[in-house]
């Protein structure tokens, strides 16, 4: 949260009183005795997030998607 608050201010301002989930989500990167540690943050606006973003970044993040995956 520190990040989003100091270089991603505009999203920090949209989340900064949602509800935030951890999931677990092992990324397989690495082992699987890491797996029990590796999670993800869900927030409960992100779908809002999700839609307010500009055409290039969603088409940026698509490639990041495809190059990561």
């Amino acid at each position: 949260m520190n990040y989003l608050k100091c270089h991603k201010y505009h999203i920090f301002k949209k989340i900064k009183n949602s509800t935030v989930c951890v999931i677990p989500k092992w990324s397989k990167l690495a082992g699987e005795d890491s797996a029990p540690y590796e999670f993800r943050l869900l927030f409960s606006d992100s779908e809002s997030l999700a839609k307010s973003r500009s055409i290039i970044g969603k088409e940026l993040n698509m490639v990041g998607h495809c190059i990561y995956y």
